[in-house]
């Protein structure tokens, strides 16, 4: 069995079920534009989707490195966006 090694990011929406009540259709239209950021930002950086749910996002990434720079670019642009 061939073996590698990744690094996987994770990521979840804080409060989303109570946004989605209180909201849905702006709820939804955040995060679609949150999802297009962050699903980007995952290609640049060489990273691979491998499962959503939701409002979750899991990518593997090769090289460490390339995952933290994706996540500290990740982190600043959603900051931009907010």
């Amino acid at each position: 069995m061939d073996k590698k090694t990744v690094a996987v990011f994770c990521t979840d929406v804080v409060g989303y079920s109570a946004m989605m009540s209180n909201d849905e259709q702006e709820t939804l239209r955040t995060l679609d534009e949150c999802r297009a950021i962050i699903d980007s930002l995952i290609n640049n950086y060489s990273g691979r989707i491998f499962s959503t749910a939701g409002d979750s996002v899991l990518a593997e990434f090769e090289n460490p490195i390339q995952c933290v720079k994706f996540a500290i670019e990740c982190q600043l642009s959603l900051h931009e966006r907010n």
